[in-house]
């Protein structure tokens, strides 16, 4: 019998020896440890008999220690009543090196040969799982979190029939009813869906594998008003069972804003087309051209994609005063002179503004070709000039030169003539129409005549007919005479009325 005795002692002791969990006997009424196994040195740095020689102050954290000792006493009270445990707890335990542990003791009360109470127990190191579920617990809390603080409408919903389960504030808000008002149903039970077929949609989709991402949908709310949202959705499984995450992101506002954006364009652009002037939106940093209208295109020669290859310094004869101009930021040049894509100069009135454009400083030109405005003021410069030489005495002759000078100077014309009307028989000065008796070069009144007296441009062939054309003979004649109505023509050479072409 002690043979055996001995023997199963042995095989107990190699038991605690050699077990990964830590086997501890504690007095209930000393608080003093009785025995703990070799374990304790793996589980917490402490020799086995260096616990023994410790307090359980110093053997639990100050809150796991107020623990045992506020359930202790209640134990011991059901023990009275025969209840003996097991007991399970998790307690936070100091190791040698600073550090704590969580452990699991699952706890028994007897007592020994003597009568004195006994905690029989067995800790397990549950630190890893504690820290699995506290990041579990705080991995919940950030999805809560997330779930219900979105600005984005979150619902799941089981896959099979589209019942809801769960939804958060953004969809409260998004449809128009209460969370209770929703768990349970479906959306064709709420109505909520303008298109019913869009689930159905979305749910072949996910069934075939794919996620849907940013699926254009319509929400009808509670009070009947029609939402805008993009929906996206994909499956995840909850307690085994396939449902379905659904994400609706709000844009109403935003397809309004998008739309009140392209009809302020559009009317911006129908202004901008219909602007006569030439207008050019350029990049104040670089003067490169960011868009123009169609009369920039017609005034200059180039096409659009032409323009948006230039920088205004392209254009003027004078880049350097360009980039002056913008560098001080002037609304208005009064004078510039251009050049077109065929090389040709003109002048310009530029009216210039600033404003910030897409993070960035731009300018819309409004340019303008004042070349008849600078063609009439140096008209009436030339014309003012002129007033005053013919306020000057001096030869009738001498006017008349000055006032045919003056007209194809200032109006262009090829050539300008003075005739007058001179009294009395002048064929002896050798007019060659006297010889004519009939016909339409002959002379129907030999009193008066048309002499040429002043001739400037081309055309001024001064010998003897063209000098002197008597009212009824040629066409010149008849207008001066009032019996046929008068003649213009800008073009002497191609114009198949004029007959004398020299």
């Amino acid at each position: 019998a002690e043979a055996g005795l001995l023997d199963s002692e042995r095989r107990y002791r190699l038991l605690m020896e050699n077990i990964s969990d830590v086997v501890w006997v504690l007095d209930a009424e000393t608080l003093r440890f009785r025995y703990v196994s070799p374990a304790v040195e793996r589980l917490r740095g402490y020799t086995a008999d260096e616990v023994l020689q410790q307090e359980l102050a110093a053997v639990l954290t100050p809150r796991s220690l107020a623990y045992v000792r506020r359930t202790l006493p209640e134990r011991l009270e059901q023990f009275k009543h025969g209840a003996r445990g097991p007991y399970t707890d998790e307690l936070e335990q100091p190791c040698k090196d600073g550090s704590t542990i969580w452990t699991e003791a699952t706890t028994h009360l007897l007592p020994d040969d003597a009568g004195r109470l006994l905690v029989y127990g067995v800790s397990r190191d549950i630190t890893a799982r504690r820290q699995a579920e506290e990041d579990l617990r705080a991995s919940e809390e950030r999805f809560s979190n997330a779930f219900h603080l979105s600005p984005v409408a979150i619902a799941i919903s089981t896959l099979k029939d589209g019942t809801f389960r769960e939804v958060n504030d953004a969809f409260v808000r998004l449809t128009g009813y209460e969370r209770h008002e929703v768990i349970g149903h479906t959306s064709t039970d709420l109505g909520f869906l303008v298109d019913e077929r869009s689930r159905e949609r979305a749910k072949a989709e996910i069934l075939s594998g794919h996620e849907i991402r940013e699926m254009p949908l319509q929400v009808r709310t509670k009070s009947g008003a029609v939402r805008d949202a993009l929906f996206s959705a994909v499956t995840v499984q909850l307690g085994g069972i396939p449902h379905l995450l659904s994400l609706a992101l709000d844009v109403t506002e935003r397809k309004r804003a998008e739309e009140a954006s392209r009809e302020s364009e559009e009317r911006y652009r129908r202004l901008f087309e219909l602007e006569s002037d030439a207008i050019l939106l350029v990049d104040s940093a670089d003067g490169r051209v960011l868009e123009v209208n169609a009369a920039a295109e017609l005034l200059y020669g180039y096409s659009r994609d032409e323009w948006l290859q230039l920088k205004v310094t392209e254009i003027s004869t004078e880049p350097e005063k360009t980039l002056q101009v913008l560098a001080e930021r002037r609304p208005r040049v009064p004078f510039r002179r251009h050049r077109r894509k065929d090389g040709s100069i003109f002048p310009v009135e530029v009216t210039i503004s600033y404003f910030e454009w897409h993070g960035r400083l731009v300018h819309i030109a409004a340019v303008r070709d004042i070349t008849e405005r600078v063609r009439m003021a140096e008209r009436i410069t030339q014309l003012s000039s002129l007033r005053q030489q013919l306020l000057v005495p001096r030869p009738i002759s001498d006017r008349l030169r000055l006032i045919t000078d003056a007209v194809v100077a200032v109006f262009g014309a090829d050539f300008a003539r003075i005739w007058m009307i001179e009294e009395g028989d002048l064929c002896a000065q050798g007019c060659w129409h006297a010889a004519i008796a009939d016909g339409p070069d002959a002379c129907p009144d030999r009193t008066r005549c048309l002499h040429l007296v002043a001739s400037s441009g081309r055309y001024t062939r001064l010998d003897g007919e063209q000098r002197r054309i008597p009212l009824g003979a040629y066409r010149l004649g008849r207008v001066a005479a009032g019996t046929e109505s008068g003649f213009v023509t800008n073009d002497v050479l191609n114009d198949p009325i004029v007959r004398d072409r020299t």
